[in-house]
């Protein structure tokens, strides 16, 4: 019989539904949306390329009505943020940069500001999921990020990124990048 690592119901999340203005307007400034685990934005910001980057993708989902999922933080009392990113780091800093015209949405070719204005009041009013868990050690975190991405495999750096800051999952980062 193999020991499981976490009893039946030991974690115990708060669930809450906010807009997309709500989520950054009033918590945004509070997530740490580059935890030391969470992997960093590597696909440039292209114009006038053929297919949508990544970031465009996100954004175009929203638009969409696609993304059901949930951003995943976890609140840190002892950190320098209130909260940090579990899991929907890209999403979550997407948004943000959209809304704060950093990059066009991908096939008007518009920025978010030139959107005429009941656009821009219906994608800051769609909802989103947040599930908040509260002082989580890396285990756990790592426990909750290989759970959620279990659609598809999490690669080795992803898997040692989910670890966020322990030893030597800190060490093998700073000696790769």
């Amino acid at each position: 019989m193999v020991n499981q690592p976490f009893a039946f119901g030991s974690f115990t999340p708060k669930q809450t539904t906010k807009t997309i203005r709500q989520f950054i307007l009033n918590d945004y400034m509070k997530i740490d949306v580059y935890p030391e685990g969470q992997r960093l934005d590597t696909e440039p910001k292209l114009e006038g390329t053929s297919k949508p980057s990544k970031a465009q993708g996100i954004i175009y989902g929203f638009m969409c009505g696609l993304f059901g999922g949930s951003f995943i933080l976890n609140q840190t009392p002892h950190g320098a943020y209130a909260k940090e990113i579990i899991d929907s780091g890209h999403r979550t800093r997407y948004l943000r940069a959209f809304i704060s015209g950093d990059f066009r949405e991908f096939y008007t070719g518009k920025f978010f500001r030139e959107f005429d204005q009941e656009f821009q009041t219906a994608f800051l009013e769609i909802s989103i999921n947040i599930v908040e868990y509260c002082d989580l050690t890396p285990e756990e975190i790592a426990f909750i990020f290989q759970m959620v991405n279990k659609t598809t495999d999490v690669n080795h750096q992803e898997m040692l990124n989910s670890y966020n800051c322990i030893p030597v999952a800190k060490h093998i980062r700073e000696t790769a990048r």
